[in-house]
């Protein structure tokens, strides 16, 4: 058994050495050019060369065959540039050679009186594994392969010449064609799924919106926030689609430490159906229906602000959902957080270390602004009439009380004993409405 394991890895061994032996015999850009051996040149002093004969001069190697019309078509212009470059630059056509390419060149030489040199080999078209033409590989005064190509004009050659690197379209050969076939992307699976067409890090503009499963969690993104100008990433996990549109057309940016939205007391948190089927925004958390997740990213190379992320969210619940959306003045309801004049004068901070704790059944506030007793309201309805601060207190509070978080009737009792009452009311706001898309 051992011995058969090392046979296996000898042959293995063996192979991988061939295989890299193949790969160094074929010209790779950067790299110095495998050498080679030219026979019965024609229009040229030697009749026989190898690559060191080209020492110290750029070397042009322009292969092609007997039913190659742009080869044929690309000559005059080479033996121009071969006038032009003579001191630097050396071309030779290389043809593989059967039975009609020498008549044929013998033709072409005297149509357009070429002054090119020229060799026909089949050995080397095997050896520079030489598939579809044109093909042409320039390589440098070092010998180091900088092109393969399928042409070559002065403005190339120029740049070569002082030093630049013009980037050139590859082409490849017969192993290399064979192996890019491999590589390209496949009809029936998505892109970078599966490494097809790259890795799936490898895009500059992604967006994916899928149905929600409650194995995926829960991390819901009430708002754009500034981090995504760093990280140009947004992601809401087990929203729906009016918290999605919400997302998408309603506040921008969330204010640290609390999450009192910039528009506040100025945009309403409830969209306006004017709809004639409005089931697409039903949902049932727990079963998962008419709930979403959706990602977008760029790649960190495209920087995008805030805005430009709101957008093309925007653009994306448009194309798959259907319906026109814009943000209207409308006279919305809204929560009046009033305080009598004893809460006033009671609810004033002593000072001390700040503190925001939320419980389920209790808040304790400490030196913190009426803002932080917004947010332990909104919590309780964070899609409903938003609720303004309307007490005329400056400055910080402190405030106990027990109310279950997600009651919001309770929370109103609980409020009142401190003085402070919520009183429902009517002003413009701004609001997102949902139409139907005129055909």
């Amino acid at each position: 058994m051992k011995q058969h394991l090392i046979i296996l890895l000898l042959v293995c061994a063996t192979t991988f050495q061939l295989r890299a032996q193949d790969d160094d015999m074929l010209p790779q850009i950067g790299k110095p050019c495998p050498d080679f051996m030219l026979k019965d040149l024609k229009n040229y002093p030697k009749k026989i060369v190898s690559l060191k004969d080209f020492a110290g001069k750029w070397l042009v190697l322009d292969f092609w065959t007997a039913g190659c019309a742009s080869c044929i078509a690309s000559f005059p212009k080479l033996n121009e540039l071969q006038k032009q470059y003579q001191d630097k630059v050396q071309f030779i056509l290389v043809g593989k050679d059967d039975r009609h390419i020498r008549p044929l060149y013998s033709s072409i030489v005297k149509r357009y009186q070429l002054q090119l040199a020229a060799a026909f080999d089949t050995v080397i078209f095997k050896q520079f594994d030489i598939g579809a033409v044109p093909h042409l590989i320039i390589v440098d005064p070092q010998g180091v392969v900088r092109a393969v190509t399928l042409n070559i004009t002065k403005a190339h050659l120029d740049d070569f010449i002082n030093g630049k690197n013009p980037q050139l379209p590859v082409t490849y050969g017969i192993k290399q064609s064979a192996m890019a076939k491999k590589q390209q992307v496949k009809r029936d699976i998505p892109l970078l799924i599966q490494g097809n067409g790259g890795n799936d890090s490898a895009f500059v503009y992604r967006s994916v919106l899928l149905p929600w499963k409650r194995s995926m969690g829960q991390m819901i993104a009430f708002h754009f926030t500034n981090d995504l100008i760093h990280n140009n990433r947004y992601r809401t996990v087990g929203s729906n689609l009016e918290m999605l549109y919400q997302m998408a057309y309603g506040d921008t940016v969330s204010t640290e430490p609390y999450m009192v939205h910039n528009n506040y007391g100025k945009f309403a948190r409830k969209s306006v159906l004017e709809i004639a089927d409005s089931s697409a925004f039903d949902h049932d958390w727990a079963t998962g229906e008419g709930v979403y997740a959706y990602e977008l990213i760029l790649n960190k190379n495209f920087k995008r602000s805030t805005d430009d992320f709101r957008r093309m969210m925007r653009n994306d619940l448009e194309n798959y959902f259907q319906f026109e959306v814009k943000v209207e003045n409308r006279m919305m309801p809204y929560w009046r957080l009033e305080a009598n004049k004893d809460a006033v004068s009671r609810l004033k901070t002593k000072g001390g270390k700040s503190v925001t704790d939320y419980k389920k059944d209790r808040v304790d506030l400490v030196n913190t602004p009426v803002s932080g007793l917004i947010n332990a309201i909104w919590y309780a309805d964070p899609y409903g009439p938003p609720v303004v601060d309307c007490t005329g207190i400056n400055g910080n509070i402190d405030i106990h009380y027990n109310a279950i978080s997600i009651d919001f009737e309770d929370i109103k009792r609980a409020l009142l004993q401190k003085g402070l009452s919520l009183v429902k009311d009517r002003k413009i706001m701004e609001v997102v409405v949902v139409r139907d898309r005129v055909k």
